[in-house]
């Protein structure tokens, strides 16, 4: 079964939460079960949310994705060397890996920071595709991007 591990990446107040948020239309937290996500009018996908990165939870994804029978994984990860963990999991779980970096994050006192941690060449040297998005940006237009993304996926890898 293809699975698709779609992550916002970021320092910790970047937007991380607000784009699930905004995505869900609601306040979310990660669960035990899959949720509904509405695509578009009338077009639901069902996704496993982790909002609260596993760094910062100190949960490791091995424990929360253990029973998780579910295409289309949304979770927040650290920018740095604390999210590699995260993400050496689900590229030896064999999930596709498509990396939102929110860069400049909301609180980010630049216009664009450097990526010091070498975390762009890190993540596409393994596969995955990594795209910028603004944390200070239009968040109706980083959720669009979300949604896009992943209906594209779905239709893509239909079963």
């Amino acid at each position: 079964m293809k699975k698709l591990f779609l992550c916002i990446m970021g320092d910790g107040d970047s937007g991380k939460s607000t784009t699930w948020y905004a995505l869900f239309g609601k306040r979310v937290q990660t669960s035990r079960r899959h949720r509904g996500l509405e695509l578009f009018r009338g077009v639901w996908a069902d996704v496993f949310l982790i909002n609260g990165s596993p760094e910062e939870t100190r949960t490791p994804l091995a424990k929360r994705l253990a029973d998780v029978e579910c295409r289309v994984v949304l979770c927040s990860v650290q920018y740095g060397e604390a999210g590699k963990p995260s993400f050496e999991y689900v590229f030896n779980e064999g999930y596709e890996v498509v990396v939102y970096w929110l860069n400049p994050g909301y609180h980010s006192a630049n216009a664009k920071d450097p990526d010091t941690a070498g975390m762009v060449e890190w993540l596409k040297e393994r596969g995955a595709r990594v795209e910028e998005m603004s944390g200070k940006g239009n968040l109706t237009e980083r959720v669009q991007t979300i949604k896009t993304e992943v209906k594209n996926w779905l239709f893509e890898h239909a079963q």
